[in-house]
């Protein structure tokens, strides 16, 4: 429309002039310097509005289509090893932790592991209250639950998928890779290795749960050693801050905790600190 800027909060594709003097290119380069800076506010894959922006981190809206065709066609480890391969490393290491915990609520599971072909929402076990209210004392916790004999979620196979997590090779090694065919390729002869016998061989599984791992998690850290952010007096320990919030919302959260006296301490998604 005539004579109105586009800040960003409107249609993704909106094309703008202002008057009679219009210039196409001084105008598109505008135009494509605020879709950038607003970008991390539309689903990367239908480019509709988030609901709730939650973070600066490109992600899918909840359409489950959106969900497959990031996961499947989209995310990429070897962009995930360029942005920070030590971060990586991090994920994968919390993402193993899980699955070897005393507790296997692994969610959300990477569907490759499923026993039989299930249908299954992104949070799992806990889209059933009953089913946390089993097991031990620590099930009334979001992330608690029962003992794996008595976990009612049976499909998932945490043997197979720990098994896999054996096979990875170090970030070190898939950071070295120039590509994500060369990575795709280091962790293939990973899964090449033969299974446990009348099991069937599926080389791909390795990059798979990588890929799932890291196309799964929305939470943004970043390392703030050599900052001012970082906490002093703490020599030869890695600093992370975490940054799932927009902007304005951690702001309201500084002035909520500010205001109420209490600190706030995070750890990891939640769970036990045991896990």
């Amino acid at each position: 429309d005539g004579g109105e800027d586009y800040d960003g909060t409107g249609d993704v594709l909106m094309y703008h002039h202002r008057g009679d003097a219009v210039n196409f290119f001084s105008d598109f380069v505008e135009h494509i310097g605020k879709f950038f800076a607003n970008i991390h506010k539309y689903c990367v894959i239908c480019f509709n509005p988030h609901a709730d922006v939650l973070c600066r981190k490109l992600f899918p809206c909840n359409n489950e289509l959106c969900i497959f065709s990031y996961e499947e066609f989209v995310a990429t480890v070897y962009a995930e090893l360029q942005d920070d391969k030590d971060l990586v490393d991090l994920h994968l290491f919390l993402a193993g932790c899980a699955c070897n915990s005393q507790d296997t609520y692994v969610e959300p599971f990477p569907p490759h592991f499923l026993k039989r072909h299930e249908i299954r929402t992104r949070s799992g076990i806990y889209d059933n209250p009953n089913a946390l209210k089993s097991g031990t004392a620590r099930a009334g916790y979001a992330y608690g639950g029962g003992q794996p004999q008595n976990n009612p979620d049976s499909n998932k196979d945490l043997y197979k998928m720990k098994r896999c997590f054996q096979k990875l090779p170090s970030v070190k090694e898939l950071a070295a890779c120039s590509s994500e065919e060369a990575i795709i390729s280091l962790l293939r002869r990973e899964g090449s290795d033969e299974d446990e016998p009348g099991e069937a061989s599926d080389p791909m599984l390795p990059y798979k749960l990588v890929q799932f791992v890291l196309a799964t998690n929305r939470m943004i850290i970043r390392r703030i050693d050599n900052t001012p952010e970082a906490i002093p007096g703490l020599s030869n320990v890695m600093q992370l801050a975490v940054y799932k919030n927009a902007p304005e919302r951690e702001d309201a959260f500084a002035q909520l905790r500010a205001a109420s006296g209490r600190g706030s301490a995070f750890a990891f998604h939640g769970s036990p600190a045991h896990k």
